[in-house]
């Protein structure tokens, strides 16, 4: 894309970074400032954040001020099975925390001791 943009979405596990020693990885956590988002509901490939994110002349006249993200909704009749979120700044991402964890086979019942 010749537009640079950071993705996120409410399904944690998709954010999964690179491993880097058997099974350990990371994961970066963000403050994410979505401010006013447009929502799409559905695929636009060509989309161009530079004329996307702008308010129409009229709705401009009245004070809106332009989309700073982009909304998907998930489910049944959303654009994706998992509402996400794209924002086109990098300084709307702060980046929080770099979480590594190791990657196990233990299962729930394990975990809470009804294995």
């Amino acid at each position: 894309s010749q537009f640079p943009s950071v993705w996120f979405n409410n399904l944690w596990q998709s954010v999964f970074g690179s491993e880097t020693r058997e099974n350990v990885r990371h994961m970066l956590l963000c403050e994410v400032h979505l401010g006013n988002s447009r929502t799409l509901r559905s695929a636009k490939p060509q989309f161009d954040p530079s004329k996307g994110l702008r308010r129409t002349w009229p709705l401009e006249k009245l004070g809106a001020k332009d989309y700073s993200s982009v909304r998907a909704p998930g489910g049944t009749l959303g654009a994706v099975k998992v509402t996400e979120y794209v924002v086109y700044n990098e300084y709307q991402a702060i980046p929080r925390f770099l979480i590594e964890f190791e990657q196990t086979n233990i299962t729930p019942g394990q975990l809470w001791g009804r294995a």
